[in-house]
């Protein structure tokens, strides 16, 4: 045993004082009395006059004396070398992800990774602290350089892995925030313990300083999940697309089975080998089904179980198609958009010619859409719009032309799915400052070409430039451009994933009907849209939990997607809505990649799985202090014991 501070015992030098207490014999004052009759045992001191008496045995001197030694050897702070994992201040980073559900060992690998958690902690000397970070879909600290052991241990208790994929970059920067804190107050060197199973991303994590150690949890990596599912309308009706991957090292034979509002549907079984995937199309799907799904299950008679992770045995897709419903065109003559609407799929085409003057009367029969060609009628109808060419209006002020209108851009958005501008020409377009509610489309040199977006309870896109003052019409992006502008602002689906990719593509046929698909991963948000005022809206997630949604900035978006299955959204102030349905599925290959790995690449540096350890020194002087509490306590309680007998004898 070592002691970190031996100056202090010297404090057990007062056990002089207190045995010298115990000596001292009490001096009287002599005083003339006329009888001692009465002073009967005040005469049994009487025999003695010396200043000092012999010492004799009495619990409370044991008892003080025991106080004293637990008191000094508290302050000399006693010791002892043992080996652990981590030194100095220490920062924890919890794997939370989806993968580390899995249970290839019991019950599962957070739990195991709770169990080491654990035993770091307890490993480290009393007053080191620790910060324990919880890397899940949003990483977040737990703790943060705590000593309180039983504070950090109960944050570690209410810790749970979610059913998404992890932020890894948040958690290394809350970790890199922690470190920084804890070298600017003591100045120390710390560790950083990892403990996941490795489903890192291999390049873009940042640099951490201090000793960094990697705790590997898991021991398989045998998994067959379904990575993609979507529905599509083809000329010989529904389509049902899943795409089903062998993550494992084995050739594994699955029944694959597709179920339409929860009834099977067809079943296929597939063989994979290790390592690849598989691309299945049902064909002939029954339509008329809201909730569409894919299930893989083992072969009949072979294993119950199909592998060690479950979350992505199975995936669903909400499927909405789209229809342009009635469309109203209002132009002065443009045979290029009359012949487009009449022949796009699901759009019902009506036509008004606008007089010489561009006049026009807008008809009281409502439409979904109305294509206004370079016309402004007195008053914009109702209704979503698309403005080709448009003249001054309400929602933006016209600033010139331009004809700078080369070196075009396209955005990252749906509408310019399958648009190639390259081989488009515009002679000149309209100036436009885009507002604040929409997103630029397609932006040249010169300005924007084509923006769309929401305002005022409506959709508006807008095509800056007269297409007869350019060759758009002539070219294979005019069908697609103006198709996806019309799913875009026909669009009736109630739901809207706004963050996130929300489908993680698989090859072109997931993201060619992706807008008909309403599907989300966890952690994204969802805008509930109802186009007309609903009062309260609630989510009940897939385990049955009933969540309130409050309107946030005007707009009522669900941002709690922390687990696979089906949602539904409904509107108790209004029965007479129909429920909304949406579908989250994992659909991340980091996380059903489940084989642990044998190394993480953080920042520049590979850091390898080891478990060596470090010779640390574990005090024990918060034991001692607590004992000598104890004793203490049970001196006072001797002391008004023995106070409660002296008063006995006098009241007798």
């Amino acid at each position: 045993m070592n002691f970190l501070a031996p100056g202090m015992l010297l404090f057990g030098f007062l056990a002089i004082p207190i045995f010298m207490l115990y000596m001292l014999k009490l001096r009287r004052r002599d005083q003339v009395v006329p009888s001692t009759f009465l002073w009967q045992q005040i005469l049994k001191d009487q025999h003695a006059n010396a200043p000092w008496q012999k010492l004799k045995y009495q619990i409370l001197l044991l008892v003080q004396l025991f106080i004293l030694a637990a008191l000094v050897l508290t302050m000399a702070r006693p010791s002892l070398p043992v080996q652990t994992l981590a030194s100095g201040p220490t920062i924890i980073l919890l794997d939370g992800s989806a993968s580390m559900l899995a249970t290839d060992v019991a019950p599962n690998r957070f739990e195991v990774a709770r169990v080491a958690a654990h035993l770091v902690i307890d490993g480290l000397p009393a007053n080191i602290p620790v910060t324990l970070v919880l890397a899940g879909i949003q990483a977040r600290v737990l703790v943060s350089n705590e000593t309180n052991r039983g504070k950090i241990n109960q944050a570690l208790d209410e810790a749970s892995a979610s059913q998404g994929s992890a932020d890894w970059k948040g958690a290394f920067s809350l970790a890199a925030g922690a470190v920084t804190r804890v070298t600017q107050a003591r100045g120390s060197n710390n560790s950083t313990v990892n403990i996941s199973d490795g489903g890192l991303p291999q390049e873009g994590l940042p640099a951490l300083v201090g000793d960094v150690r990697y705790l590997p949890v898991g021991k398989s990596g045998e998994n067959v999940g379904i990575t993609a599912i979507a529905v599509r309308q083809s000329l010989g009706g529904l389509q049902l697309f899943t795409s089903v991957q062998n993550f494992g090292s084995q050739r594994r034979q699955v029944l694959l089975s597709c179920l339409g509002d929860g009834q099977l549907l067809q079943s296929r079984q597939i063989d994979l080998a290790p390592g690849s995937r598989q691309d299945i199309l049902f064909e002939n799907v029954p339509s008329g089904i809201t909730l569409y799904a894919a299930k893989i299950l083992p072969l009949p008679g072979g294993s119950a179980r199909l592998d060690d992770f479950g979350l992505d045995d199975s995936a669903s897709t909400i499927y909405l198609p789209v229809s342009g419903g009635r469309v109203l065109l209002l132009s002065a003559g443009n045979i290029f958009l009359k012949q487009l609407l009449e022949i796009m799929p699901g759009v019902k085409a009506y036509v008004m010619l606008a007089g010489t003057d561009k006049s026009i009367a807008i008809p009281t029969d409502p439409y979904d859409v109305y294509v206004l060609d370079g016309i402004s009628p007195s008053g914009l109808p109702p209704g979503n719009l698309l403005l080709i060419n448009p003249p001054q209006n309400e929602y933006f002020n016209l600033q010139g032309s331009f004809s700078e209108t080369n070196d075009a851009q396209l955005a990252d958005n749906p509408i310019n799915h399958f648009v190639d501008w390259s081989n488009v020409h515009v002679s000149k377009a309209k100036k436009i400052t885009v507002p604040s509610w929409a997103q630029t489309i397609v932006e040249s040199k010169g300005g924007a070409l084509v923006f769309a977006g929401e305002t005022g309870g409506r959709r508006i896109a807008v095509v800056t430039f007269d297409l007869h003052d350019s060759d758009l019409p002539l070219q294979i992006t005019f069908p697609v451009l103006f198709s996806n502008l019309m799913q875009y602002l026909s669009r009736s689906k109630s739901l809207t994933v706004i963050s996130g990719t929300g489908v993680n593509p698989a090859g072109g046929v997931v993201d060619a009907v992706k807008e008909a698909n309403l599907q989300a991963l966890p952690g994204d948000r969802i805008e509930i849209n109802p186009h007309e005022e609903v009062g309260s809206v609630q989510v009940t997630t897939p385990d049955g939990h009933n969540l309130p949604v409050l309107p946030l900035d005007g707009k009522i978006i669900f941002n709690q997607i922390t687990q696979v299955g089906v949602y539904q959204a409904t509107y108790p102030d209004h029965k007479e809505i129909a429920p909304d349905l949406f579908a989250v599925n994992l659909f991340s290959p980091e996380e059903e990649n489940i084989s642990p790995k044998e190394s993480l690449m953080i920042g520049q540096k590979a850091v390898a799985a080891r478990a060596e350890t470090v010779t640390v020194q574990r005090e024990y002087w918060p034991w001692l202090a607590g004992l000598a509490l104890a004793v203490l306590i049970l001196e006072w309680w001797m002391y008004q014991q023995q106070q409660g007998q002296r008063l006995g004898w006098l009241r007798k």
